[in-house]
C-alpha cells in the first residue's frame, strides 16, 4: 500500500511538471505570442463596427438631403406650372382684347373702355 501510494505521489509530481515544463508550456508561450495579434484584430474589428455605423448615419443623412430636393424640385414644378398657366390666360386675354380693339371706328370708344377697364384688372 506505502508501494502505491508513492506510486501516486511520483505521478501527481509528474503531472505538475508536466503543467510547469512539458507540453502545456509549449502551448502557453504560442498563446502568449498569440495575444497581441488577437488584440490588434479586436481593434480592428472595433474600428470596422465604428465605420459602419459612421456609414449607416451618412448615408440617413444623405437620404434626409435627397428627399429634401425632390420636395423643393416638386414645389418648383408646381410653380412653374402656375405661372405657364397664368401667361397662357394672359396670352388668350390679350388676344381677345386685341380682337375687341379692332371693331369699326364708331364703336372705338366703348371697346376702349373696356380694354383699359380689362387692363386695369390685370395690374391689381
Amino acid at each position: 500500500m506505502l508501494r502505491q501510494l508513492g506510486s501516486y505521489h511520483k505521478r501527481a509530481e509528474e503531472v505538475n511538471n508536466i503543467e510547469d515544463t512539458g507540453v502545456s508550456s509549449e502551448y502557453d508561450d504560442r498563446f502568449l505570442k498569440m495575444e497581441p495579434s488577437l488584440e490588434d484584430i479586436k481593434q480592428h474589428l472595433a474600428s470596422a463596427n465604428v465605420a459602419k455605423e459612421d456609414t449607416q448615419e451618412n448615408l440617413a443623412d444623405v437620404n434626409d438631403q435627397f428627399s429634401a430636393v425632390v420636395l423643393q424640385v416638386d414645389n418648383l414644378k408646381e410653380g412653374i406650372k402656375a405661372i405657364k398657366d397664368s401667361a397662357a390666360e394672359i396670352n388668350g386675354t390679350i388676344a381677345n382684347l386685341k380682337n375687341k380693339t379692332r371693331p369699326a371706328p364708331s364703336a372705338k370708344p366703348i371697346f376702349e373702355q373696356e380694354f383699359f377697364k380689362r387692363f386695369k384688372t390685370l395690374l391689381h
